[in-house]
This record gives structure tokens, sequence and C-alpha cells, in this order.
């Protein structure tokens, strides 16, 4: 539209001229008599994304795994992917403040953000979810908290919330890998290869882990760096449903105290997790 705007201007007072920028309701008013165009807002792209999420650098990495596919022929029940993801509720600040118009505007006070804590989940190409686990930012299990603990759900008190080199490797060796021998015993294939695909992090770098996946005939591979949103299949939907299911169904009680909201997150997760994995 600024494109439009200025190239109508003459060439020599255009490079005099500071370009101008078009306002929305010029914008809105050349839209409608064209109804062949239409607006939309531009998404924003981290540049490493963008540089590695191209046909380019991808191909290379699909055909190699190509050549593991042809060579083990896992079944669909067999390749496996696991992810994490914030399960930090934002706390909205919008909202109006309502002053003389011969003062200043005020301030509106907001709740504390809530401490962020980390869904560690896990599924199959067949759709099949493995255990998750929550690591929750406290030095003990919150009382609000033990209703959500099952066979598919634990919870893990966590110094910071987030997954670090301990965290993962209790879990990929307690809960990962005896989720996946036991997924293949189940379908009667215990012989075969399984795929495990993640995203490699300095907090899964540990040789002892890999060992033990690689007895266990499971083949290990990365996905490539910063093409997490088009190559990893829980960032693809399930997150994303997830945490729509979060945002639009969680309730705040009138106090914004750290208890009612963990009550809040216990009351609204397990529905919000079986709609994502379903």
């Amino acid at each position: 539209m600024e494109n439009i705007i200025n190239d109508s201007e003459e060439e020599g007072e255009n490079e005099e001229k500071k370009k101008k920028t078009a306002t929305l309701k010029t914008v809105y008013a050349f839209i409608k008599r064209h109804p062949e165009l239409k607006s939309s807002l531009p998404k924003q792209v981290d540049v490493n994304r963008l540089a590695e999420s191209c046909q380019k650098v991808l191909k290379q990495w699909y055909s190699e795994l190509q050549v593991f596919h042809k060579e083990n022929k896992y079944p669909e029940e067999l390749i496996f992917n696991i992810d994490e993801s914030s399960l930090r509720i934002p706390t909205s600040t919008r909202g109006v403040v309502v002053h003389p118009a011969d003062e200043q505007a005020g301030f509106k006070k907001t709740a504390e953000q809530m401490p962020n804590a980390t869904l560690v989940a896990g599924i199959a190409a067949d759709g099949f979810s493995l255990p998750s686990v929550v690591l929750w930012p406290s030095a003990n299990l919150p009382k609000e908290l033990t209703t959500l603990l099952t066979p598919s759900l634990d919870i893990w008190p966590n110094t910071n919330g987030w997954m670090d080199k301990t965290s993962f490797k209790k879990y990929a060796l307690t809960v990962l890998l005896s989720a996946i021998i036991c997924r293949r015993k189940q379908i009667l294939k215990e012989f075969y290869h399984c795929l495990f695909l993640l995203y490699s992090l300095s907090s899964r770098a540990d040789s002892n882990v890999w060992r033990r996946f690689k007895e266990a005939v499971i083949d290990v591979v990365s996905v490539v760096p910063h093409s997490i949103h088009t190559s990893q299949s829980l960032d693809r939907v399930v997150f994303a449903v997830l945490k729509s299911e979060l945002s639009n169904n969680y309730s705040s009680l009138s106090s914004t105290s750290s208890s009612s909201k963990r009550t809040a997150v216990a009351v609204v997760l397990p529905q919000a997790l079986q709609t994502a994995f379903t």
C-alpha cells in the first residue's frame, strides 16, 4: 500500500521528500474499492527458523530419514516423538482506565504472572500417547496438584520448572524407555526397531541415556535445529490445541494467590490434555 502511494508521486518529488506511510483508514478504504484485494497481519518469523526450515535444508534430512525407514521398516506404532511445552497461562493485562480529562491516565493493577511449569509429552505416529510429566517449580509437590496424579501423568517438583539434564535423564530412563518397550510388547513386535525423533538440546546430551536406547534397539534421530515448527509432530498440532484449550477454559478464582492459580490449573489441565492428544 505504501508503495502504491509513493509510486504515484513524481520521481523527482519522491526523491526529495520522505516516504509517506499509509494510515489504516486509507488502507481499508482502498481495499473496499478493490474487492479483489484483502488484508492480513504479517507473520513474525525468527530469522534462524526462516533459514533452516526451507526445502533446501529439510530435503536432505528427510532423505536420510527415508533411508532409516527402508532399512528398518518402522511400524507407525513404533515411531515416537517427545517435546516440551510451557504450561504458563498468560494473565490478561488489557483493560480500560477511566480518569478525568484534565489528569494523566493511571495504572491498571494486574495479578502476578504465573510461574512457569513444563509439560513433557510423547506420542506415537498412530496417535498413541506416552505417559506425560509436569515439571513444577517448587521444592515439594503442592497439594492442589495431587488430584492430577494418574498412571498417564506424573508431577515432579523442580527448582525452576524447566527441563534440565537431571530431569531429562530421569524422564528418559524411568518413563520414556520403559513406555516404549512396553508398547512394543503390547503390539507383539518386541524385536522390531523403533524410531525416536527429538529436538537436540543441551539437557539431552547424555551418552549413557542414548547407549541404553541403542541397547533397546531404539534408533534416535534429532530434527533439524530451528525447524521443529515444521518437522516435529507435537509442535505441528498437539501443543497448539493444548494451549488453546488451557487459555479458553482456564478460569482464575477471585483470589490471585498462588494456591488458587494451582487449583485452577488442576481443574482445566486433564480435559486440555485429553483434547490435545485425541
